[in-house]
């Protein structure tokens, strides 16, 4: 069984709808019962500049809308973090977020206190890192 998820820049709904690629791109966040820490890229092919899933152009890989809205869907009482790398694209997030990852999984698979200061707690550290915006964290 998985005990914690991660993910980088996973690919918005928006692809997933009959008339662009079609259900086999589809995914449910609502579904989602274990702990998540979604990421994205703040670069132009990451974040688009559609503003929601009814723009037919614009539509990035993982843009702020699709992130924040699958954020919202995960359901109450699943710990959950989203933030966006400032500067970073698509082909950037399997590397940048490498440290946050390794924290993420540290603290979900090993319960390392440390590793919880990092998304949890009076001041979270990634909300006082500026390489991160768009931090939501609900644990």
């Amino acid at each position: 069984a998985y005990r914690a998820l991660y993910t980088a820049s996973a690919t918005s709904n928006y692809w997933g709808q009959d008339h662009v690629f079609g259900p086999e791109w589809r995914y449910d966040a609502a579904q989602v019962t274990i702990p998540w820490f979604m990421t994205a890229g703040t670069g132009s092919f990451d974040a688009g500049t559609a503003q929601n899933i009814t723009a037919d152009e614009g539509q990035g890989i993982c843009p702020l809308w699709d992130l924040a809205y699958n954020y919202d869907l995960v359901p109450y009482g699943v710990s959950k973090v989203m933030a966006r790398a400032v500067g970073k694209d698509h082909g950037d997030m399997l590397h940048c977020g490498d440290a946050y990852m390794t924290a993420w999984f540290l603290y979900w698979l090993r319960e390392d206190a440390q590793e919880e200061e990092v998304f949890f707690g009076e001041s979270p550290e990634l909300f006082s890192n500026p390489n991160w915006q768009d931090v939501r964290v609900d644990g």
